[in-house]
């Protein structure tokens, strides 16, 4: 789930110059589950699953914001996803990942990696998060 400590693969560990650490999460969007990962399914639902991780994390971290009463920035992130990696660290973590969600979405539909079902109870899950 985009936004887990030491989740996915390391890209860039923090330093002096690197303000955080960087990783590519096991899903489509965000790193490349078909190669790096051991699945042994097609990948229609590989990336149906991708899609739906990235709308849990989303639906996770909008409640942790409002049970908080805080905005959750990239800068307080212990590992930011490589997509979001050229992001102003001042950005809502929310925000960040709501633009990727929407590009994941938009890239499965024109790629045609979905039925119409499937894209329904994607695109439902993520306007019900977003609401």
């Amino acid at each position: 789930m985009p936004g887990t400590p030491l989740g996915g693969r390391t890209v860039l560990e923090q330093s002096e110059e690197q303000k955080y650490n960087v990783g590519a999460y096991y899903l489509f969007g965000m790193g490349d589950p078909i190669n790096w990962a051991s699945l042994d399914f097609p990948e229609k639902d590989v990336r149906l699953y991708s899609g739906k991780c990235i709308h849990r994390a989303l639906d996770f971290f909008q409640k942790a914001e409002a049970l908080s009463g805080k905005r959750i920035l990239l800068r307080d992130m212990d590992r930011v996803p490589f997509s979001l990696r050229n992001i102003d660290p001042q950005v809502a973590f929310v925000s960040a990942l709501e633009e990727t969600a929407g590009e994941v979405l938009e890239k499965l539909k024109t790629n045609g990696f979905y039925d119409l079902d499937s894209l329904k109870i994607l695109a439902e899950t993520f306007c019900s998060i977003k609401s």
